[in-house]
Formats: structure tokens, sequence, C-alpha cells
């Protein structure tokens, strides 16, 4: 007796190729086809990379960690998850799922690629510490040093011998320090980044300054204000390194570049604050004339501190000096308005 062949069927361009088994079921012929589909790279435009999980390949969501069926690895049904569960991601790019999927690589994860509980602790702690570290500004060595070793004595002298083993599982080296560091950086940019293009006016004003750090290198700092949520928000936007001069077309080239990575419209900028240097306020080729050129919108505004600063050098000893009043318009500054309200 032989097999007849089975009709042909047409694949559709929403399905991918399956691996197709053949099994004899011992009465009589039997046809069974197992089919299993295959990961293919450009589901990570929707957010999924793949695990094995029970020696099958499933596709698993780089933001929530969600593991859906086999049956699911095909365009539609990751498409379908990305703008119904994470559809403020929708427009990301490629590299922002590819940063989450090696941030999800470096995680422990069991065979239902969820978070071990208590892989979770360890990992939150180690995410605490590093917090605590970045904001006194020490060294990222200092975690592994000087805090992990302080806290083993401790907790073996309270809470004994098996709780100490418990916090040697928490990583606080110097490179799990930058990375956290980097990783909590990362996100909270976005979330500003988010929030501005989800703000109900659609504008933003910025305020930027250029800086020189400790390595004679030229930095740029950019502040954001913006309305979410009827309150109004000052976040720290980004900061760039100046590689080569300073002059208002490096800045706006920084500035540019930005926006055109994260999808930010110069069209939607109401305002630009900067010090009162030339290369700033120049009246033909200064960053803020440069500015309205891309934002016809965009009003330029003179930093009202960088005003007080100026003023306070021409005060007389008996008024505290230039140097007590820089002071005083330092702690003025949770005070002040990003960009001042006309009187």
């Amino acid at each position: 007796m032989q097999l007849e062949a089975l009709p042909s069927r047409r694949i559709s361009s929403d399905e991918e190729p399956a691996v197709e088994t053949w099994k004899d079921l011992g009465a009589g012929w039997g046809v069974s086809v197992a089919k299993k589909r295959k990961y293919i790279d450009g589901y990570i435009n929707y957010g999924f990379t793949s695990i094995l999980a029970d020696g099958i390949e499933k596709p698993q969501c780089v933001l929530c960690f969600k593991v859906l069926g086999n049956d699911s690895m095909r365009p539609s049904k990751v498409k379908h998850h990305l703008m119904t569960i994470h559809p403020q991601y929708a427009q990301r790019d490629t590299d922002f799922f590819r940063r989450h999927e090696r941030s999800l690589e470096k995680q422990k994860l069991d065979e239902s690629g969820a978070f071990q509980q208590q892989t979770v602790s360890v990992v939150e702690a180690s995410y605490e510490v590093s917090l605590e570290i970045a904001k006194q500004k020490k060294p990222h060595t200092i975690g592994e040093t000087l805090i992990k070793p302080c806290a083993l004595k401790m907790v073996k002298r309270v809470l004994g011998e098996e709780s100490e083993r418990e916090i040697q599982q928490i990583s606080l080296s110097n490179d799990t320090v930058k990375r956290r560091s980097n990783e909590m950086s990362d996100d909270i940019k976005e979330k500003v980044i988010q929030e501005i293009k989800l703000s109900p006016t659609g504008m933003f004003a910025i305020q930027l300054d250029e800086s020189t750090d400790a390595s004679s290198c030229a930095q740029l700092l950019v502040f954001v204000r913006y309305v979410f949520l009827c309150d109004i928000k000052e976040e720290y936007l980004f900061r760039t390194q100046l590689e080569t001069t300073t002059t208002a077309v490096d800045v706006l080239e920084k500035l540019s570049s930005f926006f055109t990575a994260n999808r930010i419209s110069w069209e939607n900028c109401c305002g630009v604050c900067t010090d009162g240097a030339p290369a700033m306020l120049g009246s033909k080729s200064g960053f803020q004339k440069r500015v309205k050129e891309v934002a016809p919108n965009a009003k330029g505004i003179h930093c009202m501190i960088h005003r007080f600063a100026q003023a306070s050098k021409t005060l007389p000893d008996e008024l505290g000096g230039s140097g007590q009043m820089c002071q005083l318009c330092e702690s003025w500054r949770s005070e002040l308005s990003l960009f001042p309200e006309p009187l």
C-alpha cells in the first residue's frame, strides 16, 4: 500500500515555514503533522526574542517577559501583542528592542521565562544600591570593596550565616554597578521622552548650557519643561560631549541629532533658555537665532540666574560681593521658574 501524496497548501505571507514530522500511528497508515514554528530575527522589530522551553522554541516579549506559545511565532501575533500591551513603544526603532533583549539575556530566567522570586529580590537590591552609589557620586568600585563586605559582616552577626549566603548573591561589581546605572538612566530618559510626546499640548521648552568637566572635555547639558497630567514638569533630558568646538552650529547639531533619533519635532519647541554667551545670543549666528529657523514659535530667553550672577559683579563689598550673591542666586534656583513668565 502506497502513501498518497497530500494536497499542497499555500502558505500565507503571515505564516512562517513549519517543521513537519511524519509519524506512523501503528494501526494502518496514519499521518500526523506536527508544526513547530521557528523564530526569525525580524520579530525583534515587534519586541520579541526566543526562549527554549520544554524543548520547544517560543517567542518571549523583551518588555514584559511574557512567553507566548509556539503557534504565536508569526508576525501578526507578535505585532498584536506589541500594539495592545505596549502601544507606547510601537514606534520605537530596532535598537531600542535590542537593548532590552541584551538586558533580558543577562538575567537568570526559569523555563517559563519568568524571574525566580529569589532572583527578583537580589536584582532589585542590586539596583537600589547602584542608585544610591550614583546619587552620592561615589566610584562604582565602592560596591564590592566597601558596601558588600560591610553588609555581609552585619548580616552574619545579626541574622546568621544563612542570611549571609543570601546577601552574597547580590552582585555589586564595578561592571554591574555601571550597567545598572546606565540602564536606569536610559529608562528615565525614555520615560521623559514618552511624557513629552504624550503631553496634551505637545509643546515643550528647553534649557541648555555648555560646561567643562574635570578632564577639560566640553559637555552639553539639556533640561526640558513640558506639561504632563495637568502638571508642569521640569526634567533632565540628556547630556552629550562636544568633541571639537562649542559653537552654535555644534550645539544645534547635537540637539537635532537627539530629536531625530527620538522622533521629537522642533516645531513643538516653544522656548529656549541659555546663558548670555555670544555663541548663544548672537543676533546673526547665535544658537537662539538658529533655533528660530527650525522652530519659528520658539521664544529665546536669557537665563535669569545668569543675569543675577552678572549683576552681582558690580555690587560693592558691603553688600556681600559677587561670591555671596552667586550663592544666593543658586539658592533661589528651586523657587525660580525655568523659563520666567512675562509680567
